[in-house]
């Protein structure tokens, strides 16, 4: 990350009480954030070529809210398709802390 631009174009937009930054977060605790999560927002304006972040929201169960670029369509298309047919993939999660895990059966 670019610390200059951070700090002078983007800390400032920090400062608002309805937002808690967080910073970066480990794989270890990707899983606990976006399961509990009630939305992931991705506001991409460009083509997204592949869109690995909501990937993993998904497998967590979180939904996406994201605009209609790139791989962003055919990653909810398939999410929605998976849930459809769940004898050829199954999605499993326990309870809090939620922890995803996708198995081809």
């Amino acid at each position: 990350m670019d610390q200059q631009y951070f700090h002078t174009e983007i800390e400032p937009l920090l400062s608002d009480p309805l937002i808690e930054y967080l910073g970066e977060i480990t794989d270890a605790e990707k899983h606990e954030f976006l399961g509990h999560a009630m939305a992931l927002v991705c506001p991409y304006d460009w083509p997204e070529a592949f869109g690995l972040v909501l990937i993993e929201a998904l497998a967590c169960g979180t939904p996406v809210l994201a605009y209609r670029r790139g791989s962003i369509t055919e990653i909810i298309i398939v999410a929605a398709y998976l849930r459809m047919i769940p004898h050829c993939f199954s999605v499993e999660t326990t309870a809090r802390p939620r922890t995803c895990v996708m198995s081809h059966t």
